[in-house]
């Protein structure tokens, strides 16, 4: 819902959800909010696009991609969790991909925002829409895996990443989805701008938690744990047949 490299997506921004249900969905929504607005009555209408949840109490695909975790349904990914087993996290070759940037914002400061928000009181209806993320600049790739303390396994390309999630996600060791490699190996960020001028003097009241901060924090009750089967720089080439 973002547009990469360089360039920070706006809230007037073509959305642009794919591959991944969930932002296919989240993009579904947005159009349906804004759509009904203007049916509401005499209410103004919030449409908050928050980036990446982070924060202890979090669980989504990315954050669980850094904690390593072995998420899946199956008994090898459970007797993986007993063991406290961490799996490495895929990235094609390329110094390039580690310099991939992601925006999180702790869920604290979305409950914070939401409470100002309701707070508010608003002299006429319409809408505002806002992107939501924490303070401060994005993190890249390296430097989230260095605060999870998470391994990394080279593969070739985005391709081999997908072939790897792929097969964990046929196994049922892990639960990120194929479908999230494009939101794994591109820069996707939001400008903040509108959101600090919402917020004004309340801005860091509210807004907490920087991007570093947020990721840090879901980190917090992570004890170390061995990783399975890669090593930090292993290269790895999977083959895997699809049916």
């Amino acid at each position: 819902m973002a547009r990469t490299f360089q360039e920070k997506c706006r809230e007037d921004c073509l959305l642009n959800g794919h591959t991944l249900p969930y932002a296919v969905h989240k993009k579904e929504a947005d159009v349906v909010v804004r759509a009904r607005a203007a049916s509401l009555g005499a209410c103004h209408t919030y449409l908050l696009r928050p980036h990446i949840f982070a924060g202890a109490s979090v669980q989504n695909y990315l954050v669980g991609g850094f904690r390593g975790t072995p998420s899946g349904s199956s008994r090898l990914a459970a007797w993986m969790r007993r063991r406290g087993l961490r799996l490495p996290f895929p990235i094609p070759f390329g110094r390039q991909f580690l310099q991939t940037r992601f925006q999180f914002v702790h869920v604290d400061d979305v409950a914070r925002l939401l409470a100002h928000i309701l707070r508010r009181e608003e002299p006429h209806s319409g809408l505002t829409v806002l992107n939501v993320a924490g303070r401060g600049q994005a993190l890249t790739l390296e430097r989230c895996l260095e605060i999870g303390r998470t391994r990394r396994v080279r593969l070739p390309g985005p391709a081999g990443v997908r072939a790897a999630l792929q097969l964990l996600w046929k196994l049922g060791i892990s639960a990120v989805p194929p479908e999230a490699t494009p939101y794994i190996t591109t820069t996707y960020l939001m400008d903040l701008s509108r959101l600090r001028e919402f917020l004004g003097n309340a801005y860091e009241r509210v807004m907490r938690y920087t991007v570093e901060d947020a990721l840090v924090d879901s980190f917090a009750s992570l004890p170390d744990a061995p990783v399975a089967e890669a090593t930090a720089e292993s290269p790895v080439c999977t083959e895997v047949h699809h049916g």
